[in-house]
């Protein structure tokens, strides 16, 4: 009956330093679950790398610029959110996290990812919008698992052209509130796309091969600078939404 048995809750404590308890070994390594958002840390303790079998660690809306005393004991974590920081680069222990499906990175300074986050071949969602990405970030073609990729309110001028057979598994796409002036052809690989917002662009149009996401049933198109109404629109059987 130890409340700290698994799930730990300092979410708006108003700390700037933990407490106590993370010292304790034993509780530590029986937590599963940490939120430490919305507090002033700017650090973390070295005790913090006692936590073995976390699966869940929110560290959102605090003061982090980096944090280099990270081991890479965090071997079964599967969420992570670092959103609404101050970090201008990954921190180096995110890429070991080899278990993690959700990684939550927006609103932070990032301007790209390191080669080593292609190793994180198990994400199925990754957040970077409200960032300083100026390019796409070519490590996420890797990423075979991914079904939901939001990099929306960046200054990507340029979506790449993929090959066929990369992200497989997307589901959910999110370009919105960036400088892209065209889509690729190859947009059309992404066969298995529910969602498409591209909105807040510089698009004049849409390429043909958009009408081959069969399974689209949301897209998003709003304050672009199309001359005319894209002619594609009859392909989608399964659109729902269409703003």
């Amino acid at each position: 009956d130890d409340p700290f048995s698994e799930k730990l809750d300092l979410s708006d404590c108003k700390l700037d330093d933990l407490p106590d308890v993370f010292g304790d070994e034993e509780v530590m390594g029986r937590l599963q679950d940490l939120n430490l958002s919305r507090n002033y840390l700017k650090t973390l303790p070295d005790s913090i790398n006692a936590l073995r079998n976390l699966r869940a660690l929110n560290l959102s809306n605090n003061k982090f610029s980096y944090l280099s005393n990270i081991s890479e004991n965090f071997t079964l974590l599967e969420e992570l959110d670092i959103s609404l920081n101050h970090f201008r680069n990954l921190p180096g222990f995110v890429c070991h996290c080899q278990t993690l499906l959700k990684l939550n990175l927006n609103n932070n300074s990032l301007g790209g990812l390191p080669t080593t986050f292609r190793n994180l071949t198990s994400l199925k969602k990754i957040c970077l919008g409200d960032n300083r990405l100026s390019f796409f970030p070519k490590e996420l073609t890797f990423l075979n698992s991914l079904e939901d990729l939001y990099l929306n309110g960046n200054k990507i001028s340029v979506f790449p052209n993929f090959l066929f057979g990369e992200l497989p598994s997307l589901k959910r796409l999110n370009l919105s509130e960036n400088q892209l002036i065209s889509l690729p052809d190859s947009i059309g690989f992404f066969k298995e796309l529910k969602v498409l917002s591209v909105g807040g662009n510089l698009l004049t149009s849409l390429p043909p091969s958009l009408k081959n996401l069969v399974n689209l049933e949301k897209l998003i198109l709003f304050d672009n600078r199309f001359e005319s109404f894209p002619e594609i629109f009859d392909s989608f059987e399964k659109i729902k939404e269409l703003s």
